[in-house]
């Protein structure tokens, strides 16, 4: 027995065949490990992206079905439109999801609605809240079409038809519409008048001239705006082409206000206005003051008559 035990101690030991040092697997061993290692590392990758993914969709499940409701839908600016015809026109309910919400479809149907807003802007707020802001349009003028007259803003858009026309708005001479719609822009004869009317009124609007009674504009090299001084004395400006209309009639405004009195009415020739320097011309209409002389004149230049009355002479 004890010359067996001497024999089963004194035998080489063989390592269990897992427990093999990886030097001596051979190389069709040692790539098949590899390729175990590799597909483990790819199973743990492919959960936790799969993982990941279902994290995701749960997130977005619960904010477009629980989380983000609408609680609130306000209107902001200052319109003739009441704030629930608005937003009963716009589609937007409390409860619906914000994200999902068309704004842009809201906003759409609100202008196609709503002729008189100039500006319309639907808005998401965090966290359920949606704003829609809106600006009245400002009447530019009015204008002859087919026995009706059209209320027109400063782009040109139709505002109104009406069947009498409005004393306090000015009226624009020259304007040759061929059709009409309201909420959209009128279709003149010919096209290019929209973009002079547009740039007449939106300098009439920027001046602040707000007698304004009659813009013309049959020549687009003999523009002209009617206006009245504060006693309702009629003064013409004889604007010339379209060149550096908002200096033009910023620097009439500034002349009005401070330079002529109250009694003086008559032509203010501004067509000679550059974007350097002004050479004006005021022909007084005898009538509106006994006591001025026929057909007097006076020249002054815009860049230091202007400087008192406004803050800038910039050209357009």
């Amino acid at each position: 027995m004890k010359e067996m035990a001497r024999d089963v101690q004194n035998r080489p030991h063989k390592p269990h065949p897992q427990q093999q040092n990886p030097r001596q697997l051979s190389a069709s061993q040692r790539q098949r490990a590899y390729k175990r290692m590799r597909r483990q590392k790819r199973r743990q990758l492919l959960f936790y992206i799969f993982a990941f993914l279902a994290a995701v969709i749960v997130a977005i499940v619960l904010c477009l079905t629980v989380l983000f409701q609408i609680t609130s839908i306000d209107v902001s600016g200052t319109t003739r439109y009441k704030a629930s015809d608005i937003i009963d026109i716009s589609g937007l309910h409390k409860g619906e999801n914000l994200f999902l919400a068309d704004t842009n479809g809201a906003e759409q149907k609100i202008q196609a609605n709503f002729p008189y807003l100039s500006e319309v802007k639907v808005s998401r707020r965090l966290p359920a809240r949606i704003t829609i802001a809106v600006e009245d349009a400002t009447i530019a003028c009015v204008a002859d079409w087919n026995g009706k007259y059209l209320l027109l803003d400063p782009t040109g858009k139709v505002l109104e038809v009406a069947d009498q026309a409005s004393g306090d708005v000015p009226v624009c001479e020259g304007l040759k519409v061929k059709s009409a719609t309201v909420g959209k822009a009128v279709v003149l004869s010919d096209q290019s008048q929209l973009t002079l009317f547009s740039q007449v009124a939106q300098a009439v609007k920027d001046s602040g001239l707000s007698t304004t009674t009659s813009i013309d504009i049959s020549d687009p090299y003999e523009l002209k705006v009617i206006c009245k001084n504060k006693v309702g004395n009629q003064m013409t400006l004889k604007l010339g082409n379209a060149n550096y209309l908002s200096k033009k009639l910023r620097f009439a405004k500034a002349t009005l206000d401070q330079k002529l009195s109250d009694s003086q009415a008559g032509t203010f020739d501004l067509s000679l206005v550059t974007q350097e320097k002004s050479l004006t011309f005021f022909s007084l209409d005898p009538a509106a003051d006994s006591s001025a002389s026929s057909g007097t004149s006076a020249t002054s230049d815009t860049s230091q008559s202007a400087s008192s009355a406004e803050e800038s002479t910039s050209a357009d």
